[in-house]
């Protein structure tokens, strides 16, 4: 009895983790796709003055020159984005595995407590068998 009650609490903290890891999951999950949103939001930018680039012909140098340093500056955006959507997919990549493990440990402890429950009961049987065994060899020898 003692140690399904301890297998049940230890199996209560390892659901409680488990639903905490699923929070971590979920907040670095929209964390990521912020990010992602961001990126995709400098890339459509640069896409739709790309076409203002094309159109630069019929401008003078100073125009040319501050179009060219804006491009420049855009795909360092870009390219410092596309490094901060790489550790956000990091992180999301490794709390998902911290669940994965969460996860297993929370199935290990199930499958303990339910062997523990299964032994406690089939010693409890046992012992109401002995102990019904015992009455009924009492009476045979009054």
């Amino acid at each position: 009895m003692r140690k399904s009650r301890t297998i049940s609490k230890i199996l209560k903290l390892k659901q409680n983790k488990k639903r905490e890891v699923e929070i971590e999951v979920k907040k670095a999950n929209d964390r990521f796709d912020e990010e992602e949103a961001r990126l995709n939001s400098m890339k459509n930018d640069y896409k739709e003055n790309r076409e203002s680039l094309n159109d630069a012909r019929n401008m003078d140098a100073r125009n040319i020159d501050s179009l060219y340093s804006f491009f420049t500056r855009l795909n360092e955006s870009i390219d410092q984005q596309k490094d901060v959507c790489s550790e956000k997919q990091n992180e999301l990549t490794a709390v998902k595995d911290t669940l994965i493990d969460a996860h297993k440990d929370e199935k290990m402890f199930e499958i303990m407590n339910d062997k523990a429950l299964v032994k406690e009961k089939k010693e409890r049987e046992k012992s109401e068998q002995d102990e019904a065994d015992f009455f009924a060899v009492s009476r045979k020898l009054r």
